[in-house]
C-alpha cells in the first residue's frame, strides 16, 4: 500500500496520542467505584483517539481501497463520539435521569445502528455515491457525493449537538461559582469541533476545500479541556 505524507498526518496522529493518553490517564487513576462522568469522558477520548487515528490514515494512503478502508474506523470513532459526548454533558450536569436505559436509547440506537452498517453494507455504498480520490492541493483525497444516509446522520450528529449546547448553557446561566464557568467551558469545548470542522470543509481554513475534516483534531484540544475540568 502506497502511502503519502499529507500536512494534516501528523497534527491527526499527535491529536490520537493525547486523546489516548488521556483516556488512559484517566483509567489508571480512576476511583475504585468509578463514576459514569469518568467513564464517559474515557469514551469521549478514546473516540476521539480513534478518529483521529483512522483519519490520519485515510488521508495519507493513495490507493482507493485503502481510503475506503480506514474510512470504516473514521466512521467508528465519529459513531462513538455521539453516544459518549452526551453522556458525558448529561453526566456532568447530573442529568441521571437521562442516562436510563429507555431514554438513553435516543443516543445510541443510530450510532451503533450506523457502526453495524459500516461493516456490514460498507461505507460505499452506505454513505458514499461513485468514491474516487481527487487531486486537492496536491495531494489524493477522497471525493464523493453524499447519499441520504450520510446527510441523515449528519444531521443526526448536529442535533445532539445542540441539545447538548442547550444543556450546557442552561447549566450555564441557572446556576452560579465556579459551576457556571466550568459549564461555560464545556460550552465552547463542545463547539469549536463543530465549528472548525465546517471551516475546515467550507474551505476556510485550507485550500482542500470540502475534502479535509478537521473536527477529530479538535477534539482532542476538547478532550485535553474535559481533563483539566
Amino acid at each position: 500500500m502506497a502511502w503519502q505524507p499529507t500536512p494534516y498526518t501528523a497534527p491527526l496522529l499527535v491529536a490520537a496520542v493525547a486523546s489516548f493518553a488521556f483516556a488512559a490517564y484517566a483509567v489508571i487513576n480512576r476511583s475504585r467505584d468509578g463514576s459514569g462522568l469518568l467513564w464517559s469522558f474515557v469514551g469521549v477520548a478514546s473516540t476521539a483517539g480513534v478518529w483521529s487515528l483512522a483519519y490520519a490514515a485515510q488521508l495519507s494512503t493513495t490507493s482507493l481501497s485503502g481510503t475506503l478502508f480506514f474510512n470504516r474506523f473514521v466512521w467508528l470513532g465519529a459513531a462513538g463520539l455521539a453516544v459518549a459526548w452526551p453522556a458525558f454533558v448529561l453526566s456532568y450536569v447530573d442529568r441521571t435521569a437521562w442516562l436510563g436505559r429507555r431514554r438513553f436509547a435516543l443516543f445510541w440506537v443510530v450510532p451503533v445502528a450506523v457502526a453495524l452498517a459500516v461493516w456490514t453494507v460498507g461505507v460505499d455504498p452506505l454513505f458514499y455515491v461513485d468514491p474516487t480520490l481527487v487531486d486537492a492541493g496536491g495531494y489524493r483525497l477522497l471525493g464523493y457525493a453524499p447519499t441520504p444516509a450520510r446527510l441523515g446522520f449528519v444531521g443526526y450528529t448536529y442535533a445532539v449537538n445542540l441539545f447538548t449546547f442547550g444543556v450546557l448553557g442552561y447549566a450555564a446561566v441557572s446556576r452560579d461559582g465556579v459551576f457556571r464557568r466550568q459549564a461555560a467551558v464545556l460550552f465552547v469545548a463542545g463547539v469549536a469541533p463543530l465549528a472548525l470542522g465546517a471551516a475546515g470543509i467550507a474551505g476556510v481554513i485550507e485550500p482542500a476545500a470540502g475534502f479535509v475534516d478537521f473536527t477529530p483534531i479538535a477534539f482532542s484540544g476538547t478532550s485535553a479541556l474535559l481533563a483539566w475540568l
